[in-house]
């Protein structure tokens, strides 16, 4: 609208601010009714609907890694298997040890 008058102004055309006057009736009418309230309401609900999906996909997220974390858990061999599995570890590594000590280090 700036533009507009600006433009007739420098033409210094009167026809067109007629037009231009009613433009700015309406559109003071339309700022008067505007109802800022409900505008708020809206975004605020918005807002809410937003906050509560968010929350229910943080929690979803939540259980989901708990589920994984307890999965994994289960399967997990026993502490004795493990204690076990490294017992014959250390038996095979001290054994190529002593092997490479009697052959003097060759390959």
């Amino acid at each position: 609208m700036a533009h507009r008058l600006h433009d007739l102004s420098s033409r210094g055309a009167l026809q067109g601010l007629d037009h231009l006057e009613q433009e700015m009736r309406e559109l003071r009418t339309a700022i008067r009714e505007l109802d800022v309230a409900n505008l708020v309401r809206s975004v605020d609900g918005q807002l809410r609907d937003l906050s509560d999906r968010i929350d229910a996909m943080s929690q979803d997220a939540s259980a989901d890694i708990h589920e994984r974390l307890l999965t994994f858990e289960d399967r997990l061999p026993d502490r004795a298997i493990l204690d076990t599995l490294n017992n014959r570890m250390e038996r095979i590594s001290s054994m190529l040890a002593e092997n490479r000590s009697s052959t003097g280090g060759a390959h």
